[in-house]
């Protein structure tokens, strides 16, 4: 009996020794191949020895509605983008806080939306999970988020697992920077002239993503970094003050909302009721440069 007994136990730790192994050994390829090749714009940017005066941060509305290309060559205001589609504060706060660690930006415009203190988007955090080795703030934003992420986190295997076709992705096209970050949308044709509708808000108070929020201002305050959250031109009909503008003014947080700012050739400008084509972008960032200047001096 107990001979059979040690042979179970043998072999769970002889399993357990296998797993182990092959986790690391997994886990030292992938990221040799994703996280130390700077092939994703996360990684480029924090790995990198430049160091822009401005970085923008946020979701799609960041991502596409500030020409960074046109900030650099025509405005001579060094900046980068570090906005993904379809992510949330607590995404933002990771990225800020890991970008802070190794560089020093004058200023980050925090691009929200209205509801993006809901924490409808809080688990959108996972695509930085690889690189928990490398930045320690990406552990603290996923344990606010769900304390069952340092599992995912301790291993090498399961903080690719949700990601695995993006990183192949990524892998296969590496990040190319000749755009800094910013992605224009093409203009389309239409049939028809968008309709400005009315937007619908969720004002819910999600505590993750104010946390995420609050973490935001604290670490720029440390860091001598300008902050300023800013909410670009959307196609919907004018509506009231909303409970986001409430907190971010309790938090002295510099407010920028150019909502209702209509680009010339309104139509033109407007990709969908959320976004700006490429040539809207064009004009609202020249419009938000030298409306802003005073936060580049």
């Amino acid at each position: 009996m107990i001979k059979q007994l040690l042979r179970i136990i043998v072999a769970i730790f002889i399993i357990l020794a296998t797993v182990t192994c092959a986790d690391i050994i997994f886990g030292r390829i992938i990221d040799r191949l994703y996280v130390d090749s700077d092939c994703t714009k996360f990684g480029y940017a924090i790995n990198s020895s430049e160091n822009p005066e401005l970085i923008f941060v946020g979701s799609s509305r960041a991502q596409h509605h500030y020409d960074t290309p046109f900030i650099n060559d025509s405005l001579h205001i060094t900046a980068l983008n570090l906005g993904e589609a379809g992510r949330g504060l607590t995404y933002s706060y990771a990225i800020i806080a890991s970008y802070l660690q190794r560089h020093h930006p004058k200023v980050v415009i925090l691009e929200l939306l209205p509801d993006d203190l809901s924490g409808e988007l809080n688990d959108r955090i996972k695509p930085l999970f690889p690189f928990v080795d490398s930045v320690n703030s990406i552990s603290e934003a996923a344990n606010m988020v769900d304390s069952k992420n340092l599992l995912l986190l301790n291993s090498h295997f399961l903080r690719y697992n949700s990601e695995i076709i993006n990183v192949v992705k990524a892998i296969r096209h590496p990040y190319n920077n000749n755009n800094y970050g910013y992605i224009p949308l093409k203009e389309k044709k239409r049939t028809h002239r968008i309709a400005r509708t009315h937007r619908v808000v969720n004002e819910k108070i999600d505590s993750v993503a104010l946390k995420s929020l609050f973490n935001i201002v604290n670490i720029c305050k440390q860091n001598n970094v300008k902050l300023a959250v800013a909410f670009s031109p959307e196609y919907f009909m004018p509506y009231p003050p909303l409970h986001i503008f409430l907190i971010i003014n309790q938090l002295d947080i510099h407010l920028i909302d150019y909502r209702q700012y209509s680009p010339n050739k309104t139509d033109e400008a407007f990709y969908d009721n959320y976004h700006l084509t490429g040539y809207g972008a064009r004009e609202y960032t020249r419009f938000f440069i030298e409306s802003n200047s005073d936060l580049f001096d």
